[in-house]
């Protein structure tokens, strides 16, 4: 039975996040915590923290400074400790690794854990999700009228695919920090559900461990995952970057979607997109036009 599948990137596609809030999550935590973090270690970990996200964040669009590639090589120096880390390309923007290189050896990977977890809380609970929750109650609900006259297999299945933050945990005698794709995954799996507390029907997340987006090599991961089949099925994705959310979909039969809320683009600016929308709200009635042209192409 042929199978449809909507993709989606999280960060500026479906919610925007403000690196303020998940610092003031954090520092909540932290005057909480007064017995663990003195005055002057809270401010280095405050400093170290925005540091290294105007850093990384000005590298990521292309602006490397000197500073950023300081930065860069401390913490890939620090992930060198990491238990069960191999070769893992986005391992700078840890949050865990962050405070625990601030800490200076005064904190226990736990307790880096523990305050990394009240700053992606914050982060995610004060994200705007822009049309994203109206849009994902409208799926639920069409999928349960939807399903009473449909096998289950007809469902559009919901996955969101995203660069991984490399969640990381302490190890079992809390000396160091380790790796785990299974922990990184279901952490960034309750993120998306404080973000969209109702959650479509199927949803399932992958997250960029150790490749990324657009690495042929993490689509292949993905399809092999949900099950998809080029030839039979349908799957549609949807993202805010041409580069890493849609780049070398064409090769796996994905369709690519550019959602362009600000209007930055033009369709001839982005010849990897299929479709260029303003809101996920247009999403619809390409759904319809897709699952036609599938139809017609004498597969679904």
């Amino acid at each position: 039975m042929p199978k449809k599948f909507l993709l989606f990137d999280i960060d500026d596609t479906i919610a925007t996040f403000d690196h303020e809030s998940g610092m003031a999550s954090l520092q909540k935590h932290i005057r909480d915590k007064r017995d663990i973090f003195d005055e002057a270690l809270a401010q280095k970990i405050y400093a170290f923290m925005n540091t290294c996200f105007l850093a990384f964040h000005g590298r990521a669009l292309g602006r490397e400074t000197e500073e950023s590639k300081k930065l860069y090589l401390l913490i890939q120096e620090a992930a060198q400790k990491v238990e069960g880390l191999e070769n893992f390309s986005d391992i700078h923007w840890s949050r865990e690794l962050w405070i625990y290189i601030a800490g200076g050896g005064s904190i226990s990977p736990a307790t880096a854990v523990e305050a990394a977890h009240s700053f992606w809380k914050g982060l995610a609970l004060a994200a705007v999700p822009y049309d994203a929750r109206k849009f994902f109650r409208w799926l639920n609900k069409s999928l349960d009228g939807y399903n009473y006259k449909h096998s289950p297999t007809e469902r559009w299945k919901t996955i969101f695919v995203t660069s991984s933050d490399a969640r990381l945990k302490a190890n079992h005698d809390n000396t160091t920090l380790l790796y785990d794709p299974d922990h990184s995954n279901t952490q960034k799996f309750i993120r998306v559900n404080w973000i969209i507390p109702n959650s479509p029907f199927g949803s399932s997340v992958f997250i960029g461990d150790p490749v990324s987006k657009p690495h042929p090599d993490f689509w292949q991961r993905v399809i092999e995952g949900i099950g998809y089949n080029q030839a039979e099925d349908l799957a549609i994705m949807t993202g805010d970057s041409p580069r890493s959310d849609l780049t070398g979909l064409d090769q796996f039969g994905i369709v690519p979607i550019l959602i362009d809320r600000e209007g930055n683009f033009t369709p001839q600016e982005v010849p990897q997109a299929k479709y260029v929308i303003s809101s996920l709200e247009d999403l619809k009635n390409i759904m319809a036009i897709e699952e036609i042209n599938k139809k017609e192409g004498g597969t679904l």
